[in-house]
């Protein structure tokens, strides 16, 4: 069996095993239902926003130290001096990554333009669902609070708040199940 020669292997190793069992141990909590009355929204919210910046973090610093390499390759005629190769090549890739961002931006815009009806940057139509869940609530309970639901987290003006609205509808209404 070929070696390696590195002294980390076994570190490696370890890693990759601790890391298969945090999975699968974060997976097997949904088995105990005292743990998952344990997190709540905010513990939920907070923990995917965490990993979702280290992955984007770790990506972005893996990509742009390979735009940089990449550039100092092609500027190694231009520029004889290192610190000037390498200098130039960290301006490249970082007006780069803005010069993403604005295309980014600009073609959502567009998008949302040709999508719109009425250039007001929504493609669909507000159809007033909240008439026929109304009726449906009387139907059931002469008296019941009027339900309105907005559109699309576009046409809202303040999602968290109504997050936090709805959350509280649910609470009151012990229980009952809101589709």
């Amino acid at each position: 069996m070929p070696t390696t020669g590195s002294e980390n292997v076994g570190v490696a190793f370890g890693a990759v095993i601790a890391a298969g069992a945090s999975t699968a141990v974060g997976a097997a909590i949904v088995f105990f239902p005292r743990l998952v009355k344990l997190a709540s929204r905010r513990v939920l919210a907070s923990s995917l926003g965490i990993s979702a910046g280290v992955m984007t973090y770790v990506s972005f610093v893996e990509i742009f130290q390979k735009a940089q390499l990449s550039f100092a390759d092609h500027l190694i005629r231009d520029y004889e001096d290192e610190d000037k190769r390498f200098g130039m090549a960290n301006l490249y890739a970082t007006l780069s990554f803005f010069l993403g961002i604005l295309c980014m931006v600009v073609i959502d815009k567009v998008v949302n333009l040709i999508s719109s009806k009425h250039g007001d940057g929504h493609g669909h139509g507000h159809q007033d669902i909240s008439e026929s869940l109304n009726n449906k609530d009387k139907e059931e309970k002469e008296e019941v609070e009027e339900v309105a639901i907005a559109p699309c987290y576009t046409c809202n003006l303040d999602p968290a708040g109504d997050l936090k609205e709805w959350q509280e509808k649910a609470e009151a209404g012990g229980g009952r199940n809101m589709k």
